[in-house]
């Protein structure tokens, strides 16, 4: 896998799904690599990510992957995450470490969800009630908000 490869992963309380992404792509997800493990199996996020990366059915190794983005429910601060409702306490130098990474980014869950609104189409939503999504604006100039039901009361926004 080259260099344009990038680990991408939702961690929430209950569940730590993987992915692969390449960057090169209009599509840059790669549905067939995407695998969901639960958090309570694995003492660290680096040991699940680890778990994923030398499953046998996944097209990369670590080795072959340098840079990942992790979508956290929790707070970020700094360098180091947690967890809501498990105990994981996530540090960027220290993943960086354990998975052979050159750069690794954290981002709150819903902040991750509102920024990936704008990669939406209209046939990638389904109406709930009358509303209706025309898509993005060709322009970019819109507010995107992001509220969800989970742990607490999730918000994200990218203005």
């Amino acid at each position: 896998m080259e260099d344009a490869s990038v680990l991408v992963a939702d961690i929430g309380g209950t569940h730590a799904r993987f992915a692969l992404a390449c960057r090169e792509e209009s599509g840059p997800l790669l549905a067939d690599s995407v695998r969901e493990f639960a958090v309570a199996d694995f003492p660290s996020l680096s040991e699940a990510a680890r778990h994923y990366l030398e499953g046998n059915d996944v097209r990369a190794t670590s080795a072959e992957v340098k840079r990942a983005v992790f979508a956290v429910a929790g707070h970020i601060d700094g360098d180091e995450a947690r967890i809501t409702n498990h105990p994981w306490v996530i540090s960027i130098a220290r993943t960086c470490d354990a998975l052979g990474l050159d750069r690794l980014e954290l981002v709150n869950d819903f902040a991750a969800q509102a920024m990936a609104i704008s990669r939406l189409a209209a046939a990638d939503v389904i109406p709930i009630g009358t509303a209706r999504w025309a898509g993005p604006a060709a322009d970019g100039d819109r507010t995107y908000a992001v509220i969800g039901p989970g742990t607490g009361l999730g918000v994200g926004a990218l203005l």
